[in-house]
């Protein structure tokens, strides 16, 4: 478990008058060790005091649940990570054991956590271009941990650019047509939007749209003329990539 702290820089003496068997001892730092004694003091004679001591007690005061890390925001993203940073719970006597940051997607169960002792702290394995509900809590040292309420924020990933389209293959129709056909791009963990088709030659220039993969045909071509042909995917962001 955690250790408390312990307070043997700091003496704290309290005043008592005679016949008073209680006394409230305020402003003591929480989840902290202090070592208690009574001293008894007499007049012995008009110079002199005597007093003594009673046995020293340890005694630990109770812990308190911190209050909200502040200023949650993005300092970096990718498709797959993101970067959060937050500030300290408003300064006070609780010692921050750690921070639990949690993602969770806006679009699934997915929910996970991560420790962290300070900011920032990146986050991996996340899905491109999702939104995620990030959340920073923290707890005090304590051997029962205290969780104060947290920080949070929505945040999405960026969009990564797709791979090529694989198995791409032209074909002849006649003189003046050519048919391509290709899949997916080998890992499709993004959202496509659509296909781009280009056919190229020294004097000419088209291009065709296809939402889905597979097979395109591109009519009144110039005959005996050669063409480079180039299909690229086109992710689902506001600026397509």
């Amino acid at each position: 478990g955690h250790q408390p702290i312990w307070s043997l820089d700091s003496t704290i003496q309290v005043a008592v008058s005679t016949g008073q068997l209680l006394k409230n001892v305020s402003h003591l730092v929480p989840y902290t060790e202090y070592q208690i004694s009574v001293v008894a003091v007499n007049l012995w004679n008009q110079n002199e005091l005597i007093s003594l001591e009673s046995t020293k007690l340890n005694i630990l005061t109770k812990d308190e649940r911190p209050t909200a890390p502040s200023s949650c925001s993005i300092v970096s993203r990718s498709a797959t990570t993101l970067q959060v940073q937050w500030k300290s719970p408003s300064p006070g006597d609780h010692k921050i054991a750690f921070y639990k940051i949690t993602q969770k997607s806006l679009t699934d169960t997915r929910n996970d956590s991560a420790i962290a002792q300070r900011s920032p702290i990146e986050i991996y394995g996340l899905i491109p271009y999702r939104d995620y509900r990030v959340t920073v809590t923290a707890f005090t040292n304590n051997t029962r941990l205290l969780q104060g309420p947290p920080c949070q924020l929505i945040a999405r990933t960026s969009v990564k650019t797709p791979g090529p389209p694989t198995d791409c293959r032209v074909g002849k129709e006649d003189v003046t047509s050519l048919i391509v056909g290709w899949s997916p791009p080998a890992v499709e963990d993004y959202k496509i939007v659509y296909y781009k088709v280009v056919f190229q030659s020294k004097l000419h220039y088209y291009q065709s749209v296809k939402i889905t993969p597979g097979i395109l045909e591109q009519k009144n071509l110039s005959a005996a003329t050669t063409y480079n042909v180039t299909v690229t995917a086109f992710t689902n962001n506001t600026v397509l990539v």
